[in-house]
């Protein structure tokens, strides 16, 4: 279950979470041809001889001819990330995995793993405490799993319930949204990581939307036509509390030197009926494409259309 896929060019590899047992993450090489590589049942990136240590948490990308899967392991008790390689062969490149995050009464699950334009790789997690609360945390490495820019906070004063959503790589970093609960409800909130490790905003990050009742769910795309990124959203600002369901998608771009808001726009709204859950997609050319949950011909809740 929860399969992803990365690409270097010549073959496939796709990682998946096996549940025989405790959760572990797997990866399984496949060629050009969708034929498997290797065994059928795939490669565990670390194996537990505890039923306890489990890998709920995982994301995969390739830098050149090599992949990379960074993961989340309990092994030490506390979720720690972890980063192994795997080369072209499908062979795991370090005797072990290399342990990225060090908590002890936090859990550090991994959200993304980003290939730099300087050949380092970039680790977004999310620090879950029950003292402390959730934070969204960077680590940058190297293709030999060296620690280039120790762990940072993207938002460092921020609220105790930040929540990662969605990242976009752009010509000179990385532009993370979240959604955070220090306006007047949960908003949507923006950062951009250089390839350095800088933070654009040091210490609060970048509003996207943060009015009335919550905005959450965000997605974002970088445009290179333009040079700039599109953000989407759920938005329940109409929201009435009479009963109906007022989520609606509003998305605005940004410059992305700065982050600078323009024009929000609505995408659909329908009095009584969620729209909700974007997906947004940048075209070769720069045509934004737009993607929705929209529930005015359900039944009920398990049926929508997009």
């Amino acid at each position: 279950r929860r399969a992803k896929t990365a690409s270097n060019g010549n073959n496939f590899l796709m990682g998946f979470l096996s549940a025989d047992g405790n959760i572990e993450a797997f990866y399984q090489l496949i060629d050009e041809n969708l034929n498997i590589i290797g065994n059928d049942f795939g490669t565990p990136v670390y194996f537990a001889s505890d039923e306890a240590i489990e890998q709920r948490y995982y994301d995969i990308t390739s830098i050149g001819t090599d992949y990379y899967v960074a993961f989340s392991d309990n092994r030490d008790f506390a979720f720690n990330v972890y980063l192994a390689k795997v080369n072209q062969s499908g062979d795991l490149v370090w005797p072990e995995a290399i342990k990225m995050s060090d908590g002890l009464l936090s859990d550090n699950i991994i959200r993304a793993i980003i290939p730099l334009g300087n050949q380092n790789l970039m680790l977004l997690f999310e620090s879950q405490s029950a003292l402390m609360g959730i934070g969204v945390n960077a680590v940058i490495v190297d293709t030999d799993g060296q620690i280039v820019v120790e762990e940072i906070n993207i938002c460092p004063d921020c609220t105790n319930n930040v929540q990662y959503e969605d990242f976009t790589l752009t010509s000179d970093g990385v532009v993370v949204t979240f959604k955070d609960s220090r306006g007047l409800a949960s908003g949507v909130y923006a950062q951009k990581i250089s390839f350095l490790g800088e933070l654009l905003n040091e210490n609060n990050s970048l509003v996207v939307c943060d009015v009335q009742n919550d905005q959450r769910n965000s997605t974002i795309t970088y445009n290179s036509v333009s040079n700039q990124v599109l953000i989407c959203w759920n938005d329940a600002r109409n929201e009435s509390g009479a009963g109906l369901s007022e989520v609606d998608i509003i998305c605005s771009t940004f410059d992305i030197s700065n982050l600078a808001f323009d024009t929000e726009f609505q995408v659909s709204s329908i009095p009584g009926s969620p729209q909700q859950n974007p997906t947004v997609y940048t075209s070769l050319d720069g045509i934004y494409m737009i993607a929705w949950e929209d529930m005015r011909s359900a039944d009920d809740i398990e049926q929508s259309l997009n």
